[in-house]
């Protein structure tokens, strides 16, 4: 039987004598990561940038990890190779899902760049921190 409360889906199975509730809620800000859990996931970034370890990655060009919401708005752990030697052109880092250049100072982000050859940059996405 599944029922919806709010923005939460509940399942009820009943197993013999038991009852088995699954609640899967739905996101919401207040459930959102705090700057803190942010921060943990920066310095996870720093450590695995500063020793070039991409064992997350392999020999992709991306990564990307929704690890939860901060101001409402997905974030995720990412990796993103800049060029076309990869991993080693590539950097871990926090940032927005889906959040164009443009939009990324308006929410109070960071642009995340990087030099993808011949001294261009480009954008790799927006972080809150």
């Amino acid at each position: 039987m599944f029922r919806i409360f709010g923005a939460a889906i509940v399942f009820i199975a009943v197993i013999g004598t038991g009852v088995l509730y699954v609640v899967q809620r739905a996101p919401d800000e207040a459930a959102g990561l705090t700057m803190q859990e942010l921060e943990v996931y920066q310095v996870k970034a720093k450590d695995l940038n500063e020793r070039n370890d991409y064992s997350l990655v392999g020999m992709s060009t991306k990564y990307a990890e929704e690890i939860g919401l901060y101001n409402g708005r997905i974030v995720e752990f990412a990796f993103t190779c800049w060029g076309d030697v990869c991993p080693d052109n590539g950097a871990y880092y926090i940032r927005y899902k889906d959040v164009p250049k443009e939009s990324c100072v308006a929410l109070g982000g960071h642009m995340v760049e990087g030099y993808s050859g011949w001294g261009r940059m480009t954008y790799g996405g927006c972080s809150p921190i």
